[in-house]
């Protein structure tokens, strides 16, 4: 069930803060705060939130500093749509997921 959505990471740290996801998709190209500074901050203020990054990056470099933040899954947005939702909800049982084209 989608509860929220955000227009830029400012917002999307101050939405996961009143609405309580259990997962959050989040691209790492954004307004007001980049996915990477984002997810640092939401896990600072939610340790036990999933974030799911979405991208069209498939440089390894970036998903490292991903996962390093704490994000739990990164799916390209080049993929099939059933990989973003297996990412869901195998993050969403407390599993890290790659997307198997990285």
């Amino acid at each position: 069930k989608v509860v929220g959505e955000a227009g830029d990471g400012r917002e999307a740290v101050r939405l996961a803060g009143e609405l309580k996801p259990d997962v959050i998709v989040m691209d790492i190209s954004m307004p007001e705060l980049n996915g990477l500074v984002a997810a640092a901050k939401l896990k600072r203020i939610a340790p036990d939130i999933k974030i799911l990054t979405l991208t069209r990056h498939t440089d390894k470099a970036y998903m490292r500093e991903l996962l390093q933040a704490g994000v739990s899954g990164y799916v390209l947005k080049q993929s099939e749509s059933t990989e973003m939702i297996r990412a869901i909800r195998t993050i969403a049982d407390g599993e890290s997921y790659l997307d198997p084209a990285i």
